[in-house]
């Protein structure tokens, strides 16, 4: 049995999870979590000059880089602007394998086998399998193109909620015995998904309600006399204004067909538009009206009647329309898709949402970047510098609220900053390895962490993990002063390892790092599994470290 009392946190984390189909969709919702707690946007920039927007002891704050890149943070309050401030780091990152539409969505063949199939590009190191006979939907960012001269490109997010794509699976009965056992997909053509039949190919039937057995014979006179009536009718003048109004009718449908190949003529002239798919175009327009109406029409009016030809470009992902759900016997797993690495964004921000900074002399960072998946190496990965910036304007906004000048507050944080990154930490959080009970000979023998036992440090002498010494010695202390359990994770010798942005962190910035993350099974699957209980185990480590990390570290003495 798990205790009751961690429900309600994994309640709100299905949620979470559930509605963040995108990094974008990710950093939107945690930001709505931030603001509940009083969180307020920043800018690295004030609006007069490049300083930046300054910062107040006790502030709480948070901004986006692309949208899909969040970066949250609390002031502590007996913070001092002339002396050395230290950050304790979350990282994370919002992005998970999934499927990408192509730069054209529209395939060569539109309406092959009389299915609408949309280009699709595979994203990270998915387990593909896994997203077959899955109910798939379309979620992300979309450009808006102004309707008047002068107006700026929008960007709105777009989430379908109804399943509207599918990639089936090849039946049984037309496999060779040898294809059934190696189960192996074609990435390019054996992961299109269909998301319509073509229009020319459906077969409408009559609108019938009734069905009725044969006639008896008795009733062949009375249909041949009703039939010779009909024929031999003469029009009355009532039948002469129904035909007009049909006439009218079709009048008006002409025009409005002639309207439409007009619009579509339009369409071409734009090349990124002509390589889309139709149908799929019109959907998401259609949505975005809805969005709007939604919204008590306080939208900025780029969307009319004519939506399709106001999209200029788009980055749209699939996602499994099936929400998150508690499961086991007694609620003790928690089932959903992006659990790596969305659970530990989630409990990052919770942690630091649930935080008061009145008494910290210190600032705690959330960082959550987009682009893990295919190596940080992006604007808005790990391997931008996007934290660097991020610790040092931080700092200068912080020198600024007490220097008078500009070029001295750059001064002090020229001298402080080195200063700074030696008493800084960081915690490079992703999801770890849980044994799998049917392939336990996958883990190295005593390092086989399990379900709901608590946090993992993953630790490789190779350097795919950042984990040193120090590092995981000043982990375990947090782990005994909150109460957490602390287990460890080696790759077998024989086994490749994976990494995350822990190394990344750390040869960038400077700033001490440890790898770690929750134990989950099905990693990198379309649904993957995690114990309901570790949520809490994180939410409460990383509560501990955002208080107590400081202090741990200065009983810490070593000779550098």
């Amino acid at each position: 049995m798990i205790p009751k009392h961690v429900i309600p946190l994994a309640e709100k984390a299905c949620a979470y999870l559930t509605a963040s189909t995108d990094p974008y969709h990710a950093v939107a919702h945690a930001i709505q979590i931030l603001e509940q707690q009083g969180f307020r946007k920043w800018s690295m920039s004030s609006s007069s000059s490049s300083t930046p927007a300054i910062l107040q002891p006790g502030g709480k704050y948070y901004y986006s880089v692309q949208q899909s890149t969040l970066v949250a943070f609390s002031v502590g309050a007996k913070v001092e602007g002339n002396a050395v401030t230290p950050f304790c780091v979350i990282g994370g990152h919002t992005d998970s394998p999934n499927f990408r539409l192509k730069p054209r969505s529209q395939c060569a063949t539109p309406h092959k086998n009389g299915l609408v199939q949309l280009g699709v590009e595979c994203y990270g190191g998915g387990l593909w399998h896994t997203w077959l006979d899955r109910d798939l939907s379309v979620s992300g960012q979309v450009l808006v193109r102004p309707n008047s001269t002068g107006d700026k490109i929008s960007r709105r997010l777009v989430q379908l909620k109804q399943p509207v794509a599918r990639i089936s699976s090849l039946c049984i009965h037309l496999q060779t015995a040898t294809e059934r056992e190696a189960l192996k997909l074609n990435k390019e053509t054996h992961t299109v998904p269909m998301i319509a039949s073509a229009p020319h190919t459906v077969v409408t039937p009559p609108e019938t309600t009734t069905w009725s057995s044969s006639l008896p014979s008795s009733a062949a006179p009375l249909l041949e006399q009703a039939l010779e009536e009909q024929i031999n009718v003469v029009p009355t003048k009532e039948d002469e204004e129904k035909k007009e109004v049909r006439s009218q009718d079709q009048n008006k449908h002409d025009d409005d067909t002639k309207a439409t190949t007009k619009t579509n003529e339009k369409e071409e002239t734009d090349p990124w538009r002509k390589g889309q798919e139709p149908l799929l175009l019109q959907r998401i327009a259609e949505e975005l009206q809805k969005n709007d109406k939604n919204n008590d029409n306080n939208g900025d009016d780029n969307i009319n009647d004519n939506e399709v030809i106001t999209i200029a470009d788009w980055d749209l992902s699939l996602y499994d329309v099936q929400p998150a759900a508690l499961g086991g016997l007694h609620s003790e797993f928690l089932y959903s898709g992006r659990l790596d690495n969305l659970a530990t964004v989630f409990c990052a921000v919770t942690a630091l949402a649930q935080h008061d900074p009145c008494h910290d002399a210190h600032i705690n960072l959330v960082v959550a970047f987009d682009h893990e998946e295919v190596g940080s190496v992006s604007a808005q990965g790990a391997g931008s510098p996007v934290l660097e910036q991020a610790l040092q304007h931080i700092s200068q906004a912080l020198l600024q609220s007490q220097e008078e000048e500009t070029l001295s507050s750059l001064s002090l944080l020229s001298s402080l900053y080195p200063s700074m990154i030696r008493q800084s930490f960081c915690l490079s959080v992703d999801q770890a390895h849980a044994v799998h009970p049917n392939y336990a000979s996958k883990h190295e023998s005593v390092h086989g962490p399990t379900l709901n036992s608590g946090l993992v440090i993953k630790t490789n002498s190779n350097q795919r993990y950042a984990t040193s010494p120090v590092t995981g010695f000043l982990v375990r202390e947090l782990g005994r002063l909150t109460g957490v359990p602390i287990q460890e994770f080696v790759v077998r010798n024989d086994c490749p390892c994976g990494s995350t942005i822990g190394p990344t962190i750390s040869a960038r910035t400077g700033l001490r790092t440890i790898d770690l993350g929750m134990p989950q099974l099905s990693m990198h699957s379309c649904r993957e599994v995690m114990g309901t209980v570790d949520l809490t185990h994180a939410v409460n480590l990383f509560r501990g470290y955002f208080q107590h990390f400081p202090t741990v570290d200065r009983r810490l003495q070593l000779d550098e």
